[in-house]
């Protein structure tokens, strides 16, 4: 008896883990809400960065008509697994979604430029 309980509990968890599993729209809202790709860079822009912004206002060619946030989800690839989704960037696992929550597994990898 106490085995069929056992496995009564484990098929409701097993089932409760796979109807709160977040999909990929509910990583957008929550990277808008947060606005994940702002939090990304610490500290404030150098010098080099606010005379290129300054310098890009000065030529209509450069217009960005799309958010930060969507730059970042563009790059962000979603991987579905039964109980929890994954989020990577540049392959590596960003953020783990599971139970109706994201949990951030590491910071996204800033590109570097090669010398």
């Amino acid at each position: 008896m106490k085995t069929i309980i056992i496995l009564l509990l484990l098929i409701g968890l097993t089932g409760a883990l796979f109807l709160t599993r977040p999909q990929r729209a509910d990583f957008e809202k929550y990277a808008r809400d947060n606005k994940l790709s702002e939090a990304q860079t610490s500290g404030g822009p150098n010098l080099a960065q606010t005379v290129a912004g300054k310098l890009r206002t000065f030529s209509g060619g450069t217009i960005q008509l799309e958010s930060p946030t969507d730059e970042f989800l563009k790059k962000c690839t979603f991987h579905n697994y039964l109980l929890w989704t994954n989020v990577e960037e540049n392959g590596q696992v960003i953020y783990t979604g599971a139970v109706g929550h994201w949990f951030q597994r590491s910071q996204a990898v800033a590109p570097t430029k090669a010398a």
